[in-house]
């Protein structure tokens, strides 16, 4: 359930099955979808840095890929 509250210019989802709540801001323009997909962001983010922070914990190394392909240890050097 989704209540757009133009007074307070608040958006307010609650879950109707698990009751989880989330509150953001919101303009004359907001829709109940820009709420649930704020929503739906905020928690992605949220569990990447979970995700990240429980990686680095167990003591395993990052994946710091920039696209270069000269990280890969082939044996070769570049001389790029």
């Amino acid at each position: 359930m989704c209540k757009m509250d133009s007074q307070s210019m608040t958006g307010e989802l609650k879950c109707t099955i698990c009751e989880a709540k989330y509150q953001t801001q919101i303009n004359s323009l907001s829709e109940p979808i820009d709420v649930f997909t704020e929503w739906l962001d905020e928690t992605s983010n949220l569990q990447a840095e979970i995700t990240k922070k429980d990686f680095t914990q167990s003591g395993q190394v990052e994946d710091n890929d920039d696209g270069n392909e000269d990280d890969a240890d082939d044996g070769y050097e570049s001389n790029d």
